[in-house]
C-alpha cells in the first residue's frame, strides 16, 4: 500500500472518522488536495467498507472557470464509477455586509453540504484540509487575535447538523500531495487566486510562512501543527471539566435555546464561564460557532452586569436576551426590523433574504420521484415540500395579519393563527415577525412550524415545490 494511504487510514482510524457501512461524501473541488483525497478514499474503499459518492459546489465564480471545475470534477466521478452531485450556489449575491468572499464562502459551501446530506441520507462529509492547511489556520487566528480555543485549529472530526465533517489529509503534507499527483499522473484544476494575496489566508500562506521560515524556524508549520494538535487535547479536557461545572447553572432543553441562571453564573470563574459559552452559543445555533474571544468577553460581560432587560445580538447568528436573573442565549433567527416588515415576492425557482430576519429563503421544482417517498421524514422546520400543482398562484412571504387563518396539516379544520401560536406556545415577541409563505395570500406554511395540508403532498403527487429556509 502506498505510504500517504497508510497516513490516511492511520489517521481515519486514531480520529474514528469513518464507521464500517458509512455513505460518505467527499467534497471535491477538482483542486490538488481534493483530488487526491477522492483517489485515496476510492483506493481504501474496500478496506473501510464504505459507500463513496461525490458532491461538488460550484461557487459561480471565476468568470466560468468554476463551471469548468464543475465539469471536471464530474469527469472525474465518472471515472471511478461514483454518483456525483453539483450543486450551483451563487456566492457573491449571498454574502453579508462586512462578510469576507472567503468566510461567504465557506458559510454557502457547509449548507450545501447539509443539503446534500439530507438528500442523500449519508452521515458523512470528507473535506481535504492538509497539514498545511492547520498550520496556516491557527497563523491566521493568532494574527487575527484568538483564545485558547482558537489555537486548536482545524478539528479532524467536526459535527455539525445532522452529519459529521472529517479530514483525512489533516496529517498529509501538501508537497507529498504534489509528489503523489505527479505518480498517479492525476490531472487537476488550479485556482489561480490561490497564487495572489487576495486574502488574509493567502498571504499568510504566501509571505509570512515563508518569512517565517526563513528567518525564524523552518520547521514552523511542523511547530505550528504540533501546538494545534497539543492545544485541542488540553482544551477537551479543560472543556470537559468546565462542562461539569457550568451545566448546572443552565437549562438547555430547547433546541435554539439557552436559559442562563445569572445570580448561579455570576459565580462561575472566569474561564468556566467563556467555555460555558461557546457549547452554549454552539447548542444555540446549531452547528460549530464562529465567535470571536472578543464576543465571548462581551457576552460574559452581559449576563455578569446588572443590566436586567435588553437584547444584543452577536456574529453568526447569536443573539442573548436579558430577562431580570434568566439570559437567554439563543438562534437569531428573528430579528424584528418594523420597518422592513413588507412582503417579498418568491420566485419558483428563486431565492430571497427575508428582510425583517437574518434568513433566507430558497424555493425549486422537484420530481416526487427524487424525493423519499416518506415525505413527512425529510420536512421539518427548515425544509417543507408541497404539490406543485396545488399551487397556482403567486408566491410571497409576509408577517402575519389580523384575521390570518389556516389549516394546519395534522388538524382538523381551520384555526386561527393566533390560536395556533397560543397553543404552540410561540413567544408573543416572535409572533410578528415570524415568516409566513402565501399563495394569493392562503397560508401555505408558517416558517418553522406546520404547513397547510390544502397545499400537502398525497398518493397522486407527481410534481413538488421544495421550500428551504436557513440563516445568512
Amino acid at each position: 500500500m502506498d505510504g500517504l494511504a497508510e497516513t490516511v487510514l492511520d489517521t481515519v482510524s486514531r480520529y474514528g472518522m469513518i464507521e464500517t457501512g458509512d455513505l460518505v461524501l467527499a467534497a471535491v473541488s477538482g483542486g490538488p488536495d481534493s483530488i487526491c483525497m477522492l483517489d485515496l478514499l476510492v483506493g481504501l474503499r474496500e478496506r473501510l467498507d464504505i459507500e463513496l459518492r461525490v458532491v461538488h459546489v460550484d461557487h459561480v465564480t471565476r468568470d466560468g472557470e468554476s463551471a469548468a471545475d464543475a465539469r471536471f470534477v464530474e469527469t472525474v466521478a465518472g471515472r471511478y464509477g461514483l454518483e456525483c452531485e453539483t450543486i450551483r450556489t451563487d456566492v457573491a449575491g449571498q454574502r453579508r455586509n462586512g462578510e469576507s468572499f472567503e468566510d461567504a464562502a465557506r458559510r454557502v459551501r457547509y449548507a450545501a453540504f447539509e443539503d446534500a446530506v439530507r438528500r442523500s441520507g449519508a452521515g458523512t462529509v470528507a473535506t481535504a484540509h492538509t497539514a498545511d492547511d492547520q498550520a496556516e489556520t491557527v497563523l491566521m487566528r493568532i494574527v487575527r487575535g484568538t483564545g485558547p480555543r482558537g489555537m486548536t485549529g482545524i478539528p479532524p472530526v467536526s459535527v455539525r447538523a445532522g452529519f459529521r465533517v472529517v479530514r483525512p489529509l489533516i496529517d498529509v503534507w501538501r508537497n507529498d500531495i504534489e509528489t503523489y499527483l505527479r505518480d498517479r499522473s492525476l490531472d487537476v484544476r488550479r485556482d489561480i487566486t490561490n497564487e495572489t494575496e487576495c486574502c488574509l489566508r493567502n498571504k499568510i500562506r504566501l509571505r509570512l510562512i515563508p518569512t517565517l521560515e526563513k528567518e525564524f524556524n523552518p520547521a514552523v508549520k511542523t511547530a505550528l501543527v504540533r501546538m494545534a494538535n497539543l492545544s485541542r487535547e488540553e482544551q477537551s479536557f479543560l472543556e470537559s471539566i468546565a462542562r461539569e461545572m457550568a451545566e448546572p447553572v443552565a437549562d438547555v432543553r430547547d433546541e435554539r435555546r439557552v436559559t442562563v441562571r445569572r445570580p448561579e453564573f455570576r459565580r462561575l470563574p472566569k474561564p468556566v464561564a467563556r467555555r460555558g459559552i461557546m457549547g452554549w452559543a454552539e447548542h444555540a445555533v446549531g452547528r460549530p460557532w464562529r465567535g470571536t474571544a472578543e464576543s465571548v468577553d462581551a457576552i460574559c460581560d452581559l449576563l455578569m452586569s446588572d443590566t436586567t432587560t435588553g437584547q444584543t445580538c452577536f456574529v453568526d447568528g447569536l443573539s442573548v436576551r436579558l430577562e431580570y436573573d434568566c439570559g437567554i442565549i439563543e438562534s437569531a433567527m428573528y430579528i424584528e426590523q418594523p420597518d422592513k416588515l413588507e412582503p417579498v415576492g418568491v420566485d419558483v425557482p428563486g431565492r430571497v433574504e427575508i428582510p425583517w430576519t437574518v434568513r433566507w429563503i430558497a424555493v425549486r421544482y422537484r420530481s416526487r420521484r427524487d424525493v423519499a417517498a416518506d415525505i413527512s421524514s425529510v420536512c421539518g422546520p427548515a425544509v417543507q415540500y408541497f404539490d406543485a400543482d396545488k399551487v397556482s398562484g403567486t408566491l410571497e412571504i409576509r408577517c402575519r395579519r389580523d384575521g390570518d387563518s389556516f389549516c394546519p396539516i395534522g388538524f382538523g379544520g381551520t384555526v386561527k393563527l393566533s390560536d395556533f401560536f397560543i397553543d404552540n406556545k410561540v413567544p408573543v415577541r416572535l409572533r410578528d415577525s415570524i415568516p409566513i409563505l402565501c399563495c394569493d395570500d392562503t397560508i401555505m406554511w408558517v416558517v418553522g412550524y406546520r404547513a397547510d395540508r390544502r397545499f400537502a403532498v398525497d398518493e397522486r403527487t407527481e410534481n413538488l415545490i421544495e421550500v428551504m429556509v436557513d440563516t445568512l
